[in-house]
């Protein structure tokens, strides 16, 4: 089992970070799967539903990833009419956004994508060296001290790549994008 956390947790802790650091999500409205924090909308929540490793006693394989976008789907009295499609529209396409860091060039092999998400995950795991001894930056290290060696080798969109998970919007939205991902550990430093 804990090789299905670790690889699986990290992934999502890394996404989340790539997110943050890009500027598109705040720690306020952004989850790994396993956070017991109050949800209030809009939200994303990064989910690795299953990891295959290479070897059963290997922390190391593919990961099936969901970057789920909750959104509340009813306008509100004040709002203009179909104001609350145009801000989801708007809140999954800052997630593509960023999953296109390589742009047109990088449209197979998202190599600068699975860098990204390296480095975000790395970065999780280095203290602050102005930082105060427990306060919230330095809590956050704490917590990820074992993304010191994250790697993530590459990263696709997987087939199908949007889906919905609540189709009668009734109170809220859910797209779901959809990744595959091989995270393995290394010591290696990455290229700049």
């Amino acid at each position: 089992m804990g090789y299905f956390i670790s690889p699986a947790t990290k992934l999502e802790r890394a996404m989340r970070a790539l997110l943050i650091l890009e500027g598109k999500t705040t720690w306020d409205d952004a989850f790994i799967s396993n956070d017991s924090r109050a949800r209030t909308l809009p939200n994303r929540t990064f989910v690795v539903r299953s990891f295959s490793p290479t070897r059963g006693w290997r922390p190391e394989g593919v990961c099936q990833m969901e970057i789920q976008h909750h959104f509340a789907a009813v306008d509100q009295p004040n709002q203009t009419p179909n104001s609350q499609q145009v801000s989801m529209e708007n809140y999954v396409g800052d997630t593509l956004d960023t999953l296109n860091l390589g742009g047109q060039a990088e449209a197979t092999n998202m190599s600068a994508l699975a860098d990204a998400i390296t480095n975000a995950g790395r970065w999780l795991a280095i203290p602050d060296p102005n930082g105060t001894p427990g306060d919230a930056a330095d809590l956050i290290v704490k917590a990820n001290l074992d993304m010191a060696n994250f790697r993530c080798d590459w990263v696709k969109l997987s087939t199908p790549h949007i889906t919905r998970g609540n189709d009668t919007a009734t109170t809220n939205w859910v797209e779901i994008i959809h990744l595959s991902a091989f995270v393995s550990h290394s010591n290696a430093a990455l290229p700049n």
